[in-house]
């Protein structure tokens, strides 16, 4: 097994990918860095490629995509099983598809809960949210 990090840069992912295929690999996976869907780097390769975490675009490329949704009901729905009933649910930034998914899934086990779900007001300088309309403590 070869593993290479482009670390977000297209222009490295292609020397590893040219890189790869110099040592006649028969298929590779691209892990994605977020859930977000990514461009497709499938056409034109003579083996086959899987994507994993981040989707490809292109809706022919074969993905194997987390459950954000399925897993953030499952956690709420854990901590309702153990008597718990403030939860909170801290999240990354709303442009991550993780995270929207993830707060998909927490919001109708936390309404169940004692109280209501409340959005905090975000950080400015890094995004992060504080409850209940509060300014988060951070930078």
């Amino acid at each position: 097994m070869l593993l290479c990090d482009a670390r977000g840069d297209a222009i490295r992912e292609q020397h590893h990918l040219r890189a790869l295929l110099s040592r006649r690999v028969d298929g590779l996976i691209v892990v994605g860095e977020s859930t977000n869907p990514r461009p497709s780097v499938s056409k034109d390769l003579p083996v086959p490629v899987v994507y994993a975490y981040g989707p490809s675009e292109d809706p022919s490329d074969v993905s194997f995509v987390p459950d954000d949704v399925g897993a953030a009901a499952m956690a709420v729905n854990h901590l309702l099983a153990l008597g718990r009933r403030r939860i909170a649910h801290v999240t990354g930034p709303a442009h991550y598809k993780a995270a929207r998914d993830r707060e998909e899934g927490a919001a109708p086990g936390a309404g169940r809960g004692r109280g209501s779900s409340r959005r905090g007001r975000r950080c400015q300088g890094c995004g992060r949210s504080g409850g209940g309309g509060t300014r988060p403590r951070c930078c």
